[in-house]
């Protein structure tokens, strides 16, 4: 129940930030106001990029090693 409340608590918070920003009542850049949502998703996909960089080479030395 308390987890609920807590997503629901941080969607209404997120909302009226971007009604604010909407409304001009916040000068803050869109850049930075959606943040929170680009900057892990980056995070993501860095890391993820990276994963299967090592997979993929793990597996090519594996290849020559063989041979």
């Amino acid at each position: 129940m308390e987890d609920r409340f807590v997503d629901v608590a941080i969607v209404v918070g997120i909302i009226a930030v971007i009604v604010l920003k909407i409304m001009n009542v916040i000068t803050i850049s869109w850049l930075w106001l959606l943040s929170p949502i680009w900057i892990p998703l980056c995070i993501g996909f860095i890391l993820s990029f990276l994963l299967a960089l090592y997979f993929f080479g793990t597996i090519i030395i594996d290849k020559i090693k063989e041979n």
